[in-house]
């Protein structure tokens, strides 16, 4: 096993053979940067001062205060707190304390009594900025939290720290954070913004995500520059600049190679895929003697792999989900071509669930002595509903082995696989940070994995083979037999830095911060009503409210008649507005037939279709129109991008407007930019 050692920059622990030597310090790759311009200092001449790292164009000269410290803001508060006290990447320094808080009098600030065990934020801010604070948090209280401007020079003198390490103090009494410049910035621009005080009132831990919003002003500032709205977080997450940056110079700076080979290149090439190979396990806390993994092209490519190998065969039973994406209902043809029974779990509440007694039901009908083999999504890429885990430790009691596709859930919620074990899991990753594409894994039970039968083989799944038919022996006991010919030995190592980008974030926060910002957004869509008849103006197909659901949901607009407001208009008008968002069925047809409420009829129409037809089957059920828009969230999404989703969604409440757009999109005119 690897050795365990701290990175002294985020403080967290890293394996011996993931670690960078700098002098007599150990980083993570991803952590070895500039302080002051965040570029790598991989190859640049790294220097240390004042306790960080600098590129030489930023190094401190001697006798002066490093650029984007403190000791040029508030010298005597250094004294006390040590605000250049390295924390952990995209966190507020922190100083444990024991004392009463109070301010010098002679300063004229007010004098604040700290209690035990409460929390008290402190921004530090220039005095002309101070009066601009959003009222809900100059002074105020949000649920045991309170919130004090100070603006600088600041000398507190009666606060005395018990330690000055801002890495990982122990817990006395309390917490002093000093919020960052950029959080500052985030609470100035929403300033002037009454909604985002409501917001914040409401959902008050949102701003225990205030890491996010320095994450979203560093690696997705291009959304704010270009003045684009991006909810389209299940379809695929947006790259953080700074992975970007770091993969640009991990291949500038290296040599890499095929990694079927014991040469120099290759050897680097192999350790990096067995460093993410590690980081993979430790961010889903799978067990290495239980689990293994495959390299795959995607999710998708993992479903294939299970698919074709799968010993399906006449005394065998499938059961998938209806709620299920194509990539899943596909394993229905391999099953059905070595006579397996193919059977759906029917959605059965009118939020597009199954019910717990359905699935029982449904699992206990198969014989003892059949192998079967179960397969549902941990969320639905439609609806957003999060299906329960424990359905696996059931099929588990009824003899069934099972797949969970985790693509839509992975990106925004702990996956823990030491209490959830599904014998087969699949990931995506640039659904998670968004590069590269074209690199995910299956994640299976050893077990599981022995038992599969690939259906041929390729370079680098063989032990031996020759050009005598019958001479072939195949690698055993090992996931490197499902990796047909060169993995993506390049790509690899952008999935190692992504995955220590989340590991460092947290995913609990990426997780509070989109259960806010949706229960909101959805909470206020639902509010939406035409003046002249109070029709909804959306109705949102699946879960309510944010009770067993992910950050993504399925809407359906309607006139103040009642008329259906076609989800390609809404998505050409959301484009015009440089919205991004998804409209159509999201290639999970089981959902969308029941989100339009078909079900049966439609079905029944389709085989009564000598030729099928998508519009003749819909003309067939009474149904003119197919297709939600989905919208969804993730880790770089901001309030305004929810708030600015909910302006636009308000235009479609003027009947005259949406009566001109509908005439104009039946018609083949495409609505100019503006005309909603």
């Amino acid at each position: 096993m690897p050795i365990a050692l701290s990175c002294d920059a985020c403080g967290r622990s890293i394996a011996d053979s993931a670690l960078l030597r700098f002098e007599d310090k150990t980083f993570h790759y991803i952590c070895f940067r500039c302080k002051v311009c965040q570029r790598s200092l991989a190859g640049v001449g790294a220097k240390l001062g004042f306790g960080a790292l600098y590129c030489p164009n930023h190094v401190p000269k001697p006798g002066t205060a490093p650029e984007g410290s403190s000791r040029s803001r508030s010298t005597s508060f250094r004294k006390s707190a040590s605000y250049d006290a390295a924390p952990r990447p995209g966190t507020a320094p922190s100083v444990e304390f024991g004392l009463t808080i109070t301010s010098a009098s002679n300063r004229g600030l007010p004098r604040i009594v700290k209690q035990p065990s409460a929390e008290v934020d402190i921004m530090l801010l220039p005095p002309k900025e101070s009066s601009r604070v959003p009222p809900l948090i100059k002074g105020d209280s949000v649920r045991n939290r309170q919130f004090l401007v100070v603006p600088p020079p600041v000398a507190w003198h009666d606060i005395t720290p018990r330690t000055l390490n801002g890495q990982a103090p122990v817990k006395l009494s309390g917490v002093l954070r000093l919020q960052s410049p950029r959080v500052v910035s985030a609470a100035l621009a929403n300033a002037d913004n009454v909604e985002y005080a409501h917001f914040v009132e409401r959902f008050p831990d949102y701003l225990d995500t205030a890491v996010l919003d320095e994450v979203r002003d560093k690696d997705y500032r291009r959304l704010d520059k270009y003045h684009h709205t991006y909810l389209d977080y299940t379809g695929g997450a947006l790259y953080p600049a700074s992975l970007i940056t770091a993969y640009n110079d991990f291949l500038q700076e290296g040599v890499y190679g095929n990694p079927h080979s014991a040469n120099p290149t290759s050897a680097t090439s192999t350790r990096y895929i067995n460093e993410c190979r590690a980081q993979i396990f430790k961010q889903f806390n799978a067990d290495e003697s239980v689990y293994d993994l495959a390299w795959t092209p995607n999710a998708s490519g993992a479903l294939k792999l299970v698919g074709e190998s799968y010993p399906f065969d006449s005394n065998c039973w499938l059961l998938i989900s209806a709620d299920d994406h194509n990539s899943v209902n596909g394993v229905r043809e391999f099953a059905k071509h070595k006579g397996c029974r193919a059977e759906y779990l029917p959605l059965t509440t009118w939020d597009l669930r199954i019910s717990d007694e359905s699935v029982r039901e449904v699992l206990r009908r198969k014989p003892v002595e059949a192998r079967g083999l179960f397969m549902y999504p941990a969320q639905s890429n439609y609806s957003g509903v999060q299906h329960p885990l424990y359905w696996v430790d059931w099929a588990h009691e009824y003899g069934w082995d099972v797949f969970v596709d985790t693509a839509a859930f992975a990106p925004s919620n702990e996956i823990d696989l030491s209490v959830f074990q599904p014998d087969f899991m699949c990931i995506s990753f640039y659904k998670i940070f968004g590069f590269p594409t074209g690199v995910g894994c299956l994640l299976g039970k050893r077990e599981k994995l022995d038992m599969l039968s690939r259906p041929w083989f390729g370079g680098g799944t063989v032990r031996l083979v020759t050009v005598a038919p019958s001479n072939l022996t195949l690698y055993e006991n090992t996931a490197g037999r499902f990796e047909d010919g060169t993995v993506n030995y390049l790509g690899i190592p952008a999935v190692l830095l992504g995955m220590r980008f989340i590991d460092a974030l947290g995913m609990d926060v990426i997780h509070k911060r989109v259960y806010c910002l949706f229960q909101w957004l959805l909470e206020s869509l639902l509010a939406l009503r035409h003046a002249r008849t109070n029709r909804k103006l959306v109705v949102v197909k699946g879960p309510q409210d944010m009770t067993s659901r992910g950050a993504n949901m399925a809407l359906y607009f309607y006139g103040a008649d009642g008329q259906h407001i076609p989800c390609k208009l809404i998505e050409r008008m959301a484009n015009f507005e440089n919205i991004s968002l998804r409209a159509g069925c999201m290639c999970n047809p089981g959902a969308a037939i029941m989100g339009e409420g078909l079900g049966e009829a439609f079905h029944g129409c389709l085989a009564g279709m000598s030729s099928l037809s998508i519009g003749g089957a819909l003309s067939c059920a009474g149904s003119e129109h197919v297709g939600a828009v989905r919208i969804s969230c993730g880790l770089a999404t901001n309030f305004k991008d929810v708030q600015r989703f909910l302006r636009f969604a308000e235009v479609f409440l003027d009947e005259a407007r949406v009566a001109r757009a509908i005439e104009q999109y039946e018609t083949g005119f495409i609505p100019p930019p503006g005309i909603c």
